[in-house]
């Protein structure tokens, strides 16, 4: 699972209230849409990750590779979690269903029987300055809007 986050606290002394008050996170709608959009982005290269390492055996595994609806952590901060949703059926011998999220942990760091492969870490590494830039976007126009620009 891929989780991230941004904590408004942290520019509690760095920024005048005015400007604080531009990134609560309760009252602030551009900020919300461009977390939104920046998780939905990130679950799009997750899903093109799994296909391009050639991770998937169902496309159970991709589609269900979506950004959950955003939460509040506490009163300052803000997180999605990105992760394959759903749960697979009884299959090949298997006596119970596996969730998803499971593959892809295993996937992720390895097993007995399968490799690691690191899709999802790599995946961050390689489109994390884009996903941080589109954050930043959502956190400039909140700015923008309060200060009336």
């Amino acid at each position: 699972m891929a989780r991230f986050d941004y904590d408004a606290a942290q520019f509690s002394g760095e920024f005048e209230s005015k400007l604080v008050t531009a990134l609560d996170i309760n009252s602030n709608p551009w900020f919300k849409e461009a977390l939104a959009k920046a998780a939905e982005r990130l679950a799009e290269y997750f899903r093109g990750a799994i296909i391009v390492r050639g991770l998937l055996d169902t496309m159970q595994f991709v589609d269900g590779t979506k950004a959950a609806d955003l939460k509040a952590g506490n009163d300052s901060m803000l997180y999605v979690d990105i992760y394959p949703k759903g749960t697979r059926d009884r299959e090949r011998g298997r006596k119970k269903a596996i969730r998803n999220a499971e593959v892809a942990f295993v996937h992720e760091y390895g097993s007995s029987k399968v490799p690691a492969s690191h899709w999802m870490s790599d995946t961050v590494d390689d489109v994390g300055d884009e996903i941080s830039d589109m954050v930043a976007e959502g956190i400039e126009a909140a700015i923008s809007n309060i200060l009336g620009g």
